[in-house]
């Protein structure tokens, strides 16, 4: 049917951690439902990283989904000192073996950018 989305062939719910290019690392605590949306899944943060000068981020999932072999999460980061935190969107790519791998940039700075994979591979839908 034209317009209609695909179904997600991955599940992507619970904690998992995202490596980046830039040696930060970020834990998401997702739920995702039947049809791909993406949320929180409660927890407090549902989000956290660790910056590659070691430092320690919060934040909260604003929204994501998984549609057919894609995946894209946007992050709510907490501030950083007096400054707006940073926003970060999360897009990526299954491979066959369900591992994720794709782009990250803070959308209030779209030049802070960096790759990144999942750490395992996620189960088929």
């Amino acid at each position: 049917m034209a317009g209609s989305a695909e179904p997600p062939r991955f599940k992507v719910g619970g904690q998992w951690t995202a490596f980046q290019s830039n040696r930060s690392t970020a834990t998401f605590h997702l739920k995702q439902d039947d049809n791909g949306t993406l949320t929180g899944d409660g927890e407090q943060p549902t989000a956290s990283a660790t910056t590659s000068s070691g430092g320690t981020l919060r934040g909260r999932v604003e929204g994501g989904r998984v549609e057919g072999n894609s995946f894209v999460v946007t992050i709510d980061w907490d501030p950083i000192g007096p400054d707006v935190g940073p926003r970060g969107e999360y897009s990526g790519t299954f491979n066959p073996e369900g591992r994720l791998t794709g782009l990250a940039y803070d959308i209030n700075n779209p030049g802070s950018q960096a790759f990144w994979f999942s750490g395992g591979s996620f189960p088929r839908a």
